[in-house]
């Protein structure tokens, strides 16, 4: 069995969060301090989303060559990732009605995906 980072498509998702990352702060810096005032903005922040596509493209490829514990481990975990993160979202919703300030819809996928782990990880020790 190989090993994580001898996976190609494990290498592929990680080479991608690392572009996602540098792109994330340079177009956000560049929008904010030089093109502040243009339309170009709206394409320069868009820009960081490219690599997003190739992650998941990693991510299927990487359950696809999973044996069948660990794609139940992740199905479990995915699952009660989308719960808490539906959870938190809708309590966040309703506490914005009477007055907590507004949480930018972006910080969703970082807690959905932070969450992902940090299960797994609870999951993967149930499994052991």
């Amino acid at each position: 069995m190989k090993s994580f980072l001898q996976n190609r498509n494990a290498i592929g998702f990680i080479l991608s969060m690392v572009a996602y990352s540098v792109l994330l702060w340079t177009c956000l810096l560049l929008a904010e301090q030089q093109f502040a005032e243009s339309p170009v903005r709206y394409g320069l922040v868009l820009i960081p989303v490219l690599p997003l596509v190739a992650a998941l493209y990693f991510i299927i490829g990487i359950t696809r060559t999973e044996d069948e514990l660990k794609r139940r481990i992740n199905v479990e975990a995915l699952t009660l990732s989308y719960l808490l993160t539906m959870f938190a979202t809708f309590s966040l919703g309703m506490l914005e009605t009477v007055g907590l300030p507004h949480l930018p819809l972006f910080m969703i996928a970082p807690f959905m995906i932070g969450s992902w782990g940090i299960i797994t990880g609870i999951v993967t020790k149930r499994y052991q």
